[in-house]
């Protein structure tokens, strides 16, 4: 991966693909509101269905619920792989319900804690750049991922997403490939996995081939989040 933030500018990435990707196989913030819970605790109340980090009482009686989009209870599974082209891997993802959701973080994945560093973009469904983080080795790591802050963006019921991170070519892009399905929200629907051939603009893909736990396209998830669901 490139050290340096991804251009904006379109840029072509070779399009040698498998199953939505190709390689060489082997085998947060504590952040509490006035009077409630802090972001972390396990307070799960009234959550909806997902694994919720908390809940915060706001003024005026509104319920902060905290989660994190892509969770793997029986652990991630999958097979690190060395990429043998860069790429944007990305899950394409839907706003279910009728609240909005404010996303808070983004998640780069630590296959190996010793990665390059990489760029994670979140973007609506016309491919506009909703919020993007840059990761370095030395960011806070937990659940698999590294984790960074952002100016809180706002996903709207009924509409469209994708959250996806940049990978360059070799070791110090390392990641899992063909996981287990990630467990959701129930605000939010997991559409599969996909990946770009340019950073900007062009067309996200699907990739092709069964995966290993009964998924096909074979599910990768090189990006995460943190939100919040206001009640």
């Amino acid at each position: 991966m490139n050290p340096n933030h991804i251009p904006r500018a379109p840029i072509l990435i070779a399009a040698i693909f498998l199953a939505g990707c190709g390689g060489t196989g082997s085998t947060g913030l504590a952040t509490g509101g006035t009077g409630g819970l802090a972001r972390g605790s396990t307070d799960t109340t009234g959550a909806p269905a997902g694994t919720s980090n908390g809940t915060t009482q706001q003024p005026g009686g509104a319920t902060e619920q905290d989660f994190t989009a892509f969770t793997f209870p029986l652990g991630k599974g999958g097979t690190l792989i060395q990429p043998t082209f860069p790429a944007l891997e990305g899950t394409k993802f839907k706003v279910l319900g009728s609240h909005d959701v404010q996303v808070y973080e983004l998640g780069s994945e630590d296959a190996t804690q010793t990665q390059d560093s990489t760029t994670t973009d979140l973007y609506d469904a016309d491919d506009n750049v909703l919020a993007s983080v840059t990761f370095t080795n030395a960011d806070p790591i937990s659940d698999g991922y590294f984790w960074k802050p952002i100016t809180p963006v706002v996903l709207h019921p009924g509409n469209t997403y994708y959250v996806g991170t940049f990978h360059g070519v070799g070791a110090g892009s390392t990641y899992l490939y063909d996981t287990r399905p990630a467990t959701t929200p129930s605000f939010l629907v997991d559409l599969g996995t996909f990946f770009k051939t340019q950073i900007q603009g062009g067309t996200w893909q699907r990739g092709a081939g069964a995966g290993s736990y009964g998924t096909t396209p074979a599910r990768h998830y090189n990006s995460n989040f943190k939100c919040l669901l206001v009640q």
